[in-house]
């Protein structure tokens, strides 16, 4: 991957691997689709995500939909 200032430049490889990991993600009834919506913006952002970040955004809806 390249650089551009801080923020990494996705390969279109990469970028069609993130939209199959999407298709397959959205096909599984247990992961809510705003947890994958989440994940997947934290992904595009061109930035290496932190684990905390990774975990917010699978898990943060989770939590929230069995208060």
């Amino acid at each position: 991957m390249s650089k551009e200032g801080d923020h990494l430049v996705i390969p279109p490889t990469a970028l069609q691997v993130m939209e199959e990991f999407v298709t397959v993600m959205h096909a599984d009834p247990d992961i809510p689709d705003d947890a994958i919506n989440k994940l997947n913006n934290l992904l595009l952002k061109g930035v290496v995500p932190k684990p905390d970040d990774i975990h917010k955004a699978l898990f943060e809806s989770l939590m929230e939909s069995d208060k």
